[in-house]
């Protein structure tokens, strides 16, 4: 399983280093094509991999949204 911890981790680095400094469509598409076909060569499907890293998301957005709304709720008392 450390292999797959190892693409996991060089996926995330490279996703966000595409978002952070590709300017260009095109090159941050071909990063993420390297990045399925180097997943799909150690057996990790790169859909649940996206769809998990998605929830990630929108848990860490929902978690932040309650704490905004509670701070709110009690700043107004």
């Amino acid at each position: 399983m450390g292999n797959a911890n190892e693409v996991r981790d060089k996926f995330i680095q490279n996703y966000a280093t595409s978002l952070k400094d590709s300017n260009d469509p095109q090159d941050f598409l071909r990063r993420v094509q390297e990045l399925r076909i180097n997943m799909q060569k150690n057996f990790i499907s790169f859909d649940a991999y996206y769809n998990y890293l998605n929830n990630l998301v929108l848990a860490s957005y929902t978690s932040l949204q309650t704490r905004k709304d509670f701070c709110r709720k009690h700043d107004q008392k």
